[in-house]
């Protein structure tokens, strides 16, 4: 991608820190102001829902106190991780909470946003003059259109590409369902870690966990050339193909047997639910991915796997958020940062001591796990011998699992 960007799209959502904020007094909050500002939002709250009731039994305002407590409980605990470091270490959270921000904090942010939103639109003008002058033919440029469409197969059989997608912006006519073939492919990259996983959804469609974001469309002396911004569950992924043409069938009928997930899929899935039994230990996995879900209540089964791919390795990276400072700090005590243009983080390298495995192996499993079911609080670690550990541990590659 040259334009759309997972930095492109990190800034689109870095605009929005004041929306629907009211300023209050630079000032420390005691537990009592806190209590005084929820039962007034609360009473709001009441009164708005008492006057649009409309059964005949008299309006019981359990429900609005309950929805209000919970919303207030959630926001306190994860509405902070979407604003900058500096916030999330010294700003009030039940302010945020409460849908408020001090006015210090306030002009500081109106500052981020301004300049965020000013890189974005610069970024914008550049693709539209850029990609808006691509020669494209209008049919193939109309039909090019797949924002928050559903990625529910992706597929690779020589020189041809499909792309099967259930159409984000469906409105009604034939199905939602739309293929996308690449003939004549050249190029075809594929950023590691983009697994689709599908399932029918309650409305009687397919769902995946890959979303189409955006995308890129060139025109090429040997045909086009296609950049692909997907989001999973836990991460962003590019994807990008090179061919001679580009064929769209809209409103088709898939087969849906044709559609089940294939058997690393599966085998994941299953291995996932699966209840450790009290038995003599044997080799039960073995292959070049393997990824842990929301299924895991503990780090016990990452902690195992990590352990015995320590025994040969020698050297270790580690990637961290420029945010997670705890973690940057407990890397920095085993080794040193390297020099890398990644400005959003730091990387950590160094040698595998018996130090350093007890601080690895001693961690516990993070509790912040809005982001991911972490198994450990550094984002990615990569060992010599060809191990990773990527996402907080939730996609391990090269792993020898034993059991």
């Amino acid at each position: 991608m040259k334009y759309y960007t997972k930095e492109w799209y990190d800034l689109m959502q870095r605009m929005y820190y004041t929306s629907g904020m009211t300023v209050v007094a630079d000032r420390d909050y005691t537990d009592a102001d806190i209590r005084a500002l929820y039962e007034h939002d609360l009473e709001k709250e009441i009164d708005y829902d008492r006057s649009i009731h409309r059964g005949e039994e008299p309006f019981d305002p359990s429900e609005t106190i309950a929805c209000f407590r919970d919303c207030y409980r959630g926001k306190l605990k994860y509405a902070a991780s979407a604003y900058p470091a500096w916030f999330r270490e010294t700003a009030d959270k039940r302010l945020l909470a409460l849908n408020r921000m001090t006015e210090r904090d306030y002009q500081r942010l109106v500052v981020e946003e301004t300049a965020n939103r000013a890189a974005w639109e610069r970024i914008n003008a550049a693709a539209e003059a850029e990609l808006g002058a691509q020669d494209i033919p209008p049919a193939l440029r109309a039909a090019f259109r797949f924002h928050d469409a559903n990625v529910l197969r992706l597929e690779k059989d020589g020189g041809t590409v499909t792309m099967l997608l259930r159409d984000g912006g469906y409105i009604g006519g034939k199905t939602p369902y739309c293929l996308v073939t690449f003939r004549g492919v050249t190029r075809y990259e594929r950023e590691r870690g983009l697994v689709i996983r599908k399932k029918m959804g309650g409305d009687g469609v397919l769902d995946s966990n890959v979303i189409y974001l955006y995308d890129e469309l060139y025109r090429t002396d040997a045909g086009y050339e296609v950049h692909m911004l997907l989001t999973g569950k836990t991460a962003l992924r590019y994807l990008t193909v090179a061919c001679e043409k580009i064929e769209v069938q809209t409103g088709i009928t898939p087969d849906f047997d044709d559609l089940e997930p294939d058997m690393r899929a599966v085998l994941t899935d299953l291995i996932g639910e699966l209840t450790p039994a009290p038995a003599v230990p044997v080799n039960v996995f073995s292959g070049d991915t393997l990824y842990l879900d929301d299924t895991e209540q503990d780090n016990n089964r990452w902690m195992a796997i990590i352990k015995d791919a320590l025994q040969t390795a020698k050297t270790f990276e580690i990637h961290c958020w420029k945010e997670e400072t705890e973690a940057i700090a407990l890397a920095l005590g085993y080794g040193a940062v390297k020099d890398t243009d990644w400005r959003y983080g730091r990387v950590i390298v160094g040698t595998v001591t018996e130090a350093f495995v007890e601080m690895l192996l001693s961690q516990p499993k993070p509790t912040d796990t809005e982001a991911a079911n972490k198994m450990t609080p550094f984002f990615n670690i990569f060992f010599d011998n060809g191990f990773q550990s990527c996402h907080w541990g939730v996609e391990l590659y090269n792993p020898q699992e034993k059991q």
